[in-house]
Protein backbone atom coordinates (compact mmCIF):
# COMPACT_ATOMS: atom_id res chain seq x y z
CA UNK A 1 0.00 0.00 0.00
CA UNK A 2 1.32 3.36 -0.95
CA UNK A 3 0.31 4.55 2.62
CA UNK A 4 3.43 2.95 4.08
CA UNK A 5 5.74 4.13 1.05
CA UNK A 6 8.62 6.54 2.08
CA UNK A 7 10.64 6.39 -0.92
CA UNK A 8 9.38 5.85 -4.46
CA UNK A 9 11.39 5.85 -7.66
CA UNK A 10 8.97 6.15 -10.68
CA UNK A 11 10.42 6.91 -14.47
CA UNK A 12 11.10 6.03 -17.87
CA UNK A 13 12.01 7.66 -21.28
CA UNK A 14 9.94 5.01 -22.85
CA UNK A 15 6.22 5.89 -21.20
CA UNK A 16 3.85 7.82 -22.77
CA UNK A 17 1.76 10.37 -21.85
CA UNK A 18 0.40 8.43 -19.13
CA UNK A 19 3.56 9.15 -16.87
CA UNK A 20 2.33 12.65 -16.54
CA UNK A 21 -1.21 11.52 -15.47
CA UNK A 22 0.18 9.13 -13.22
CA UNK A 23 2.31 11.76 -11.54
CA UNK A 24 -0.69 14.26 -11.31
CA UNK A 25 -3.15 10.65 -9.49
CA UNK A 26 0.00 10.04 -6.79
CA UNK A 27 0.06 14.47 -5.86
CA UNK A 28 -3.68 14.28 -5.42
CA UNK A 29 -3.62 11.05 -3.31
CA UNK A 30 -3.78 11.63 0.12
CA UNK A 31 -2.07 7.98 0.25
CA UNK A 32 1.21 10.17 -0.88
CA UNK A 33 1.25 11.85 2.90
CA UNK A 34 4.53 9.42 3.85
CA UNK A 35 6.19 9.73 1.13
CA UNK A 36 9.88 11.77 1.73
CA UNK A 37 12.11 10.79 -1.28
CA UNK A 38 10.52 11.18 -4.69
CA UNK A 39 12.35 10.21 -7.65
CA UNK A 40 10.48 10.77 -11.18
CA UNK A 41 13.79 10.83 -13.37
CA UNK A 42 12.44 11.16 -17.30
CA UNK A 43 8.91 11.14 -15.77
CA UNK A 44 7.39 13.50 -18.65
CA UNK A 45 6.33 15.76 -15.43
CA UNK A 46 5.98 19.28 -17.26
CA UNK A 47 4.75 22.97 -15.62
CA UNK A 48 1.14 21.77 -15.21
CA UNK A 49 2.30 18.69 -13.26
CA UNK A 50 4.50 20.61 -11.30
CA UNK A 51 2.05 22.77 -10.03
CA UNK A 52 -0.04 20.13 -9.02
CA UNK A 53 3.31 18.49 -6.94
CA UNK A 54 4.35 22.13 -5.40
CA UNK A 55 0.49 22.38 -3.90
CA UNK A 56 -0.47 19.09 -3.18
CA UNK A 57 -1.24 18.81 0.62
CA UNK A 58 -0.32 15.35 0.18
CA UNK A 59 3.58 15.91 -0.74
CA UNK A 60 4.01 18.25 2.20
CA UNK A 61 6.88 15.82 3.74
CA UNK A 62 8.82 15.22 1.07
CA UNK A 63 12.56 16.11 1.94
CA UNK A 64 13.87 15.08 -1.53
CA UNK A 65 12.58 15.35 -5.41
CA UNK A 66 14.63 14.29 -8.17
CA UNK A 67 13.30 15.68 -11.29
CA UNK A 68 16.35 15.23 -14.23
CA UNK A 69 15.26 14.69 -18.01
CA UNK A 70 11.91 16.13 -17.66
CA UNK A 71 10.42 19.06 -19.85
CA UNK A 72 10.14 21.71 -16.96
CA UNK A 73 10.62 25.37 -17.93
CA UNK A 74 11.59 28.48 -15.32
CA UNK A 75 8.13 28.17 -14.03
CA UNK A 76 7.52 25.12 -13.68
CA UNK A 77 11.14 25.33 -11.21
CA UNK A 78 9.86 28.19 -9.40
CA UNK A 79 6.41 26.83 -8.25
CA UNK A 80 8.58 23.90 -6.71
CA UNK A 81 11.05 26.48 -4.97
CA UNK A 82 8.40 29.00 -3.96
CA UNK A 83 7.22 28.77 -0.28
CA UNK A 84 4.41 27.85 0.77
CA UNK A 85 5.16 24.29 -1.94
CA UNK A 86 6.45 21.61 -0.17
CA UNK A 87 7.58 23.14 3.00
CA UNK A 88 9.74 20.02 4.39
CA UNK A 89 11.99 19.94 0.89
CA UNK A 90 15.63 20.00 1.66
CA UNK A 91 16.81 18.52 -1.90
CA UNK A 92 15.33 19.62 -5.01
CA UNK A 93 17.49 18.35 -8.60
CA UNK A 94 17.25 18.17 -12.19
CA UNK A 95 18.31 19.92 -15.69
CA UNK A 96 17.90 23.39 -13.99
CA UNK A 97 17.97 26.97 -15.65
CA UNK A 98 20.87 28.67 -14.36
CA UNK A 99 18.56 31.68 -13.75
CA UNK A 100 16.18 30.23 -11.96
CA UNK A 101 18.93 28.68 -9.30
CA UNK A 102 20.24 32.60 -8.98
CA UNK A 103 16.44 33.25 -7.41
CA UNK A 104 17.03 30.49 -5.21
CA UNK A 105 18.16 33.34 -2.63
CA UNK A 106 15.54 35.27 -2.41
CA UNK A 107 12.64 32.16 -2.40
CA UNK A 108 12.83 32.20 1.02
CA UNK A 109 14.40 28.44 1.19
CA UNK A 110 16.09 28.31 4.41
CA UNK A 111 20.04 28.94 3.99
CA UNK A 112 20.86 25.24 3.88
CA UNK A 113 18.30 24.30 0.94
CA UNK A 114 20.07 22.34 -1.74
CA UNK A 115 19.51 22.88 -5.37
CA UNK A 116 21.09 20.37 -7.45
CA UNK A 117 21.76 20.27 -11.42
CA UNK A 118 23.36 17.80 -13.68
Amino acid sequence: ALANVEVLWAGNRRLDDTMTAGVVALAKSPSARNLRRLWLPDARVDDSAAEVIASSPHLGGLSELELSGNPLTRTGWRMLMRPPALPDLVRLSGAIFSGVRDELASSGRPAWFRLLSQ
